[in-house]
């Protein structure tokens, strides 16, 4: 997950208010761009994984540095839940 990063608490909101504020700008893509920046929680992911599949998940375009710190990198690649 190249380029993908953990954030604190305050640089998730921080980058929250960021992409609302682009939206009500107008600026749909650049917000959405914005929050996919922002780390998927672990549990969603898995939720995602167990329930849409991981290839659904990995094409999501999230932010899965947190998947990986409390998952692991492998559990990206393992098809069974």
């Amino acid at each position: 997950m190249t380029g993908q990063k953990l954030m604190t608490f305050e640089e998730k909101v921080r980058t929250m208010a960021q992409a609302i504020d682009l939206k009500h700008a107008g600026k749909i893509a650049e917000a959405e761009a914005l929050n996919d920046t922002i780390p998927v929680e672990p549990w969603a992911a898995a939720f995602i994984k167990k329930y849409v599949g991981l290839d659904a998940l990995l094409s999501m375009n999230f932010n899965l540095a947190e998947v990986e710190q409390a998952y692991g990198k492998e559990w990206l690649t393992e098809t069974n839940v």
